[in-house]
């Protein structure tokens, strides 16, 4: 769920909608789930988002799953991949990418 959600605050569907896109994608592509239990402050990878630390966010995505052998691989996931699949975890709705954009990445 996306944070807000999480957070019981309000939210637009299609923000939502976006970043439940996000977690799918990544899922798919990576063979792990994108964060430790959920997109939440205290979630030990999700923090790092919040905090716009990617590097740290994939470092740690690579120690959490690294010896997992259903894991592709943080060295296996092209710059622009990482760049693109972040822009459905932002944690403010309106920083989320649409699907506007998408279509013409």
């Amino acid at each position: 769920m996306a944070p807000e959600i999480i957070e019981g605050k309000a939210y637009k569907g299609t923000a939502v909608d976006m970043f439940a896109l996000g977690v799918v994608l990544f899922a798919m592509v990576t063979g792990v789930m994108p964060f430790d239990k959920r997109a939440h402050k205290d979630d030990q990878l999700y923090s790092y988002l919040i905090r716009n630390d990617d590097s740290g966010y994939w470092q740690n995505l690579d120690k959490m799953y690294g010896q997992e052998t259903y894991f592709l691989g943080v060295k296996n996931l092209s710059d622009d991949f990482k760049k693109f699949i972040l822009l459905f975890f932002k944690y403010h709705y309106f920083e989320r990418a649409t699907l506007e954009q998408i279509k013409v990445s």
